[in-house]
């Protein structure tokens, strides 16, 4: 085969679609990586490497543009962002991510907390935007999709940030995460909200406002909350079973 149609990475054959072969000439496991944002091609040498790690042409060539003292070169020698990685605390070159978890986050918006120069705290590591659920509602987040989908596969009937107009007032209008009519019965409505942005100033904000309104006009209300999101579905199991939640009332609140 010819050297054109090999992998410059591995040396396994390129890609072939529709009898044409990548430009690149990645094989398909590296053409993968590629699309997942594992890997990059340096600008400089054309090689390629890990995002997560410098290309073998820079590791042996910082360039300083001062001539640095003894600290400043200890301190251009550490990491900069911190040794592991803010997400699973992994040990990740001086990154924000390590290489599992870089490509989870790429091109993606997230909400951290900056306490100083060296620790940042990813807030809510579920805000992505917009995704699509099975019954194609459209939803801001991974857990408020799997939320959506369980409902679904559980065939119960549900809206999605429908509004609730909970006494004529516009100021008053709020949007529950979901409604689930007659869940409890008839006239028997129940709302669930996710708190994922908990503990940040947005996601406190919306409990402070949506909560009394909630207690005042004795809505029916499920929480959820970050706590839930490694087990959403057991979570969604035990809180929406039927014998669990009191009419009227907030329930689970701060479980």
């Amino acid at each position: 085969m010819s050297e054109d149609l090999k992998c410059p990475i591995c040396g396994k054959p390129t890609r072939v679609y529709m009898g044409n072969a990548r430009k690149d000439r990645l094989c398909p496991t590296h053409a993968d990586m590629l699309k997942n944002g594992e890997i990059e091609q340096c600008p400089d040498c054309g090689k390629w490497h890990y995002v997560t790690e410098n290309c073998e042409c820079k590791k042996h060539n910082k360039v300083y543009y001062f001539d640095p003292t003894e600290e400043e070169q200890e301190r251009n020698n550490n990491n900069i962002v911190g040794e592991n990685c803010i997400d699973c605390g992994k040990p990740s070159n001086g990154y924000f991510f390590c290489k599992k978890c870089y490509p989870k986050y790429k091109n993606k918006s997230v909400y951290i907390k900056i306490t100083d120069c060296k620790n940042i705290e990813i807030l809510n590591a579920e805000y992505e935007g917009t995704l699509t659920t099975k019954d194609g509602h459209k939803v801001k987040s991974h857990v408020e999709r799997d939320i959506d989908n369980y409902l679904f596969l559980k065939n119960i009937p549900h809206a999605y940030e429908s509004t609730l107009d909970v006494d004529g007032k516009p100021e008053h209008e709020i949007k529950p995460d979901f409604y689930l009519p007659n869940y409890l019965g008839e006239d028997k409505d129940v709302y669930i909200e996710y708190f994922g942005m908990i503990g940040t100033k947005d996601g406190d904000k919306k409990i402070k406002f949506k909560m009394p309104i909630y207690k005042d006009k004795q809505i029916t209300l499920i929480c959820l909350y970050p706590k839930d999101d490694s087990n959403i579905e057991s979570a969604l199991k035990r809180k929406l079973n039927k014998d669990n939640i009191k009419i009227k009332q907030i329930n689970f609140e701060n479980e």
